[in-house]
């Protein structure tokens, strides 16, 4: 649809054998928003589709889904850098683990 000058489009796609719903926005930023369970609360998470890419990718490595890897994430984030936003430390965690 377009809203003003941009123009957005939305594909919601289903991956309930990966445990979450993928709402793939495409705006101006290149994000991509999904929404997923973690630890028993529903929440959207947005990244660009390289950083979903490489959790994909971290998560079949590590026989797990993709939620858990973001919830595993999540703790260390709380644990350690309480005041760092959760999509900051799946990008920097994407960044490290990138070349597994």
């Amino acid at each position: 649809y377009r809203k003003g000058n941009a123009v957005n489009c939305t594909l919601v796609l289903s991956a309930r054998s990966r445990g979450y719903m993928a709402v793939a926005t495409n705006t101006d930023g290149g994000l991509e928003k999904r929404s997923l369970t973690i630890s028993g609360h529903r929440t959207s998470i947005a990244l660009e589709p390289q950083f979903w890419a490489v959790l994909e990718r971290l998560a079949l490595i590590e026989h797990t889904s993709v939620p858990k890897l973001i919830a595993s994430i999540d703790r260390r984030r709380e644990a350690l850098c309480p005041d760092r936003s959760l999509a900051s430390s799946i990008r920097v965690h994407c960044l490290l683990n990138a070349g597994k």
